[in-house]
């Protein structure tokens, strides 16, 4: 990787740091803040991404900007559907397609 790419991915982790921590009080705040921090990532400073601010001060009312864009009963959904993949009591094969790796049949 060339030092411009190197730098490109460093902010682009950054990015994702802060779109973890990042918070709003409602939709459109949330939307408007992933939207800064994206454009940052993508085409901003480093700088520029590390002063961002990422949550609303004094705001009993903000909530982690990922829970306004994700649908929870799907997350629940997959979450439950892990929790079954990876129950150790299951003493049947498991269906390789289903598991994050799939096993090598000719390794034991």
């Amino acid at each position: 990787m060339n030092p411009r790419a190197e730098e490109r991915f460093d902010l682009a982790k950054e990015g994702l740091r802060r779109l973890l921590a990042a918070g709003a009080s409602n939709k459109e705040d949330a939307a408007d803040l992933v939207s800064r921090i994206r454009r940052a990532a993508n085409s901003g400073t480093r700088v520029e991404l590390e002063n961002m601010k990422v949550w609303p001060d004094n705001d009993p009312e903000a909530h982690p900007a990922s829970e306004y864009f994700v649908n929870e009963r799907i997350d629940l959904l997959v979450r439950e559907a892990e929790t079954f993949r990876n129950d150790y009591r299951k003493k049947e094969r498991r269906i390789v397609f289903h598991a994050l790796t799939q096993p090598l049949p000719w390794a034991k």
